[in-house]
């Protein structure tokens, strides 16, 4: 009977222990890549991402075959390429650049002061309303409420991400990631990460809204729709 214990907890216990593994192996890849790119700023943005997957992610997930089927590769991948994103700021800011433009209600890099031209009724103001949205990088709409303490997001294709939002002074709020069921989002944020924003401005149906990253040249600028 111990020797049935013993084996029932060695199958539940090694999966673990190989996922563990893997996501560690991961992180010193998503490593490597942001290093490559880096390296390579001679090259436009699509040849230094081409060079960067090709030298470091293919043949990390190659050496993946004989553990996992084709579709849980191809997942690993997409998860590595949100999490460079999160820990490679050059990149992201590269990739933003790249995919910008001024006619775009999308995200961008913005690179001037950050300062705020809101006023304290404007911003307890904002702090009333529920219903926002917002387009990202890609110009895709987010839903989002904000009620009770949360930050909830509602993607195209019907997946949701929940962080807490803490309002701070200066026309400053805090998200905390608690969790999501989005792939991007999933891969992209730890649950306890926390991210710093500013409002900047308010205008006609929107406000302005960047990121306070400090690990950053250029700050994530967007239009946060209201209802």
């Amino acid at each position: 009977m111990k020797l049935k214990r013993y084996a029932f907890v060695m199958v539940f216990i090694f999966p673990l222990l190989i996922l563990g593994q893997e996501d560690k192996q991961e992180s010193r890849v998503v490593s490597n890549m942001c290093k490559t790119f880096e390296k390579t700023s001679r090259l436009n943005f699509k040849e230094r991402k081409s060079n960067m997957i090709q030298k470091e992610m293919i043949p990390y997930l190659r050496s993946l075959k004989n553990t996992f089927t084709t579709a849980q590769i191809d997942s690993i991948g997409n998860s590595m390429m949100a999490r460079l994103d999160n820990k490679c700021p050059k990149f992201l800011e590269q990739s933003i650049l790249a995919k910008a433009t001024n006619q775009s209600d999308g995200m961008f890099i913005y690179f001037g002061e950050i300062t705020s031209s809101l006023t304290k009724e404007e911003f307890e103001e904002l702090k009333t309303k529920e219903n926002f949205y917002y387009f990202d990088n890609n110009n895709i709409r987010t839903d989002l409420k904000i009620k009770n303490g949360f930050w909830l997001e509602t993607f195209e294709d019907g997946s949701f991400s929940k962080t807490t939002i803490k309002w701070l002074p200066e026309n400053q709020f805090l998200l905390e990631f608690v969790e999501s069921n989005n792939k991007g989002k999933k891969a992209y944020s730890r649950k306890g990460d926390q991210y710093k924003y500013i409002v900047i401005s308010k205008e006609s149906g929107y406000y302005w809204i960047v990121s306070m990253r400090e690990d950053r040249k250029g700050k994530t600028k967007f239009k946060l729709f209201f209802e």
